[in-house]
């Protein structure tokens, strides 16, 4: 199945990304290639809008958690 990720910046410094489709392991790396770019910004807060998930794995939830470490430490937020 296909994924489809929209970054879209709501402040300077705060993104929503919404996600639509299965996030697995055929699909995961689409949304940390964005998850990547967007946190190369440093931003504030990212908000991960997942209406549209119908499926996520392991290395989904990894990519989840690896942005909410990333932003943590420069002490931005993630919201779900």
């Amino acid at each position: 199945m296909d994924i489809e990720v929209i970054v879209n910046r709501r402040e300077a410094d705060v993104f929503t990304i919404s996600v639509l489709g299965s996030i697995d392991s055929l699909t995961y790396t689409e949304l940390e290639r964005e998850v990547d770019a967007l946190l190369a910004k440093i931003p504030r807060m990212i908000i991960f809008d997942m209406a549209g998930v119908t499926y996520i794995s392991s290395a989904g939830i990894s990519v989840i958690l690896k942005a909410k470490k990333a932003l943590e430490k420069e002490r931005g937020r993630l919201i779900m």
